[in-house]
């Protein structure tokens, strides 16, 4: 925690005492610790929501919200970002610029293999760089959704599924043939048909099928967060279509690159893929 002091002082002719006033405005990270992946809640006390001018993680600028009553921010680390110290920067409207050095850890690099299923064309090298193809050219068409900064969520962000059992999780390295692929989301057991929620209120921003990524749904939540829901095997909603928490937005399935039924989520934070599970810790069900 980084605390900064400001001082009021109060005194003139006619006071038979003076008042000093002292409080603390200070930068709380959440965890204290954390890695390449990682998301992190950012809470500020001392002082209020119009006090502030900006909040930053770098170059980048943070949007801010209210989470339990405190000024808050979530910054997300991505798998890629070079391990390191890295600078918090809060300004305050008095011209006040108080800076927090966060130290991101590195994530330990696993590896597992995973094929390729027979409707893709099987374990072969040309099934193998036909899929490499279409993850370039799918992830091309995601990098250009962008999410708002304006909190459509409210409150908390709810699983994606009543059962939450997880079958493979976040941040390892999936070996197929010659190729390396980072598993940036984590998977949850789901039969074909399962009921597939919305984590929050937010507004579609994609749904359509890919071939890698099979039938996809897109929803923006604001505050510069969206989800993704893959491999789905059916959709029930339409872009720009406002979603409120809780709502069946799509079934589980096993469309595009699945060897089994399940339900894909990834979570993105200013673009970069975190862990859902640690989001969940952060800004879930309490």
């Amino acid at each position: 925690m980084y605390h900064f002091s400001r001082f009021i002082y109060i005194c003139g002719l006619g006071f038979l005492f003076c008042v000093t006033s002292v409080y603390a405005t200070s930068i709380g990270v959440t965890p204290a610790e954390f890695m390449q992946g990682d998301p992190a809640r950012i809470t500020i006390e001392g002082v209020s929501r119009d006090d502030i001018d900006s909040l930053s993680w770098g170059n980048t600028p943070l949007p801010l919200f209210e989470y339990e009553g405190k000024v808050s921010s979530i910054v997300g680390v991505d798998l890629s970002t070079r391990p390191g110290l890295s600078v918090l920067t809060l300004r305050l409207v008095d011209g006040t610029v108080i800076t927090k050095q966060v130290r991101v850890g590195s994530r330990k690099r696993t590896t597992a293999p995973l094929g390729i299923p027979d409707k893709m064309g099987g374990n072969t090298p040309t099934a193998e760089s036909n899929l490499m193809k279409m993850f370039v050219q799918e992830n091309a068409i995601l990098a250009q959704l962008t999410s708002t900064t304006t909190p459509l969520w409210h409150d908390s962000f709810q699983y994606p599924l009543s059962d939450t059992r997880v079958s493979d999780s976040f941040g390892y390295v999936r070996q197929t043939g010659a190729s390396t692929i980072f598993h940036r989301g984590t998977d949850f057991e789901a039969d074909i048909g399962t009921p597939v929620y919305a984590l929050s209120d937010g507004v579609v921003r994609l749904m359509r099928q890919f071939t890698a990524y099979g039938k996809i749904i897109v929803v923006d939540y604001g505050s510069n967060i969206s989800a993704y829901y893959l491999h789905l095997s059916q959709m029930n909603v339409r872009k720009d279509e406002l979603v409120e928490k809780g709502q069946v937005i799509g079934l589980s399935g096993d469309t595009g690159y699945a060897l089994s039924p399940h339900l894909h989520l990834s979570i993105k934070i200013h673009g970069a893929s975190i862990d859902p599970m640690k989001f969940f810790t952060l800004l879930g069900p309490r």
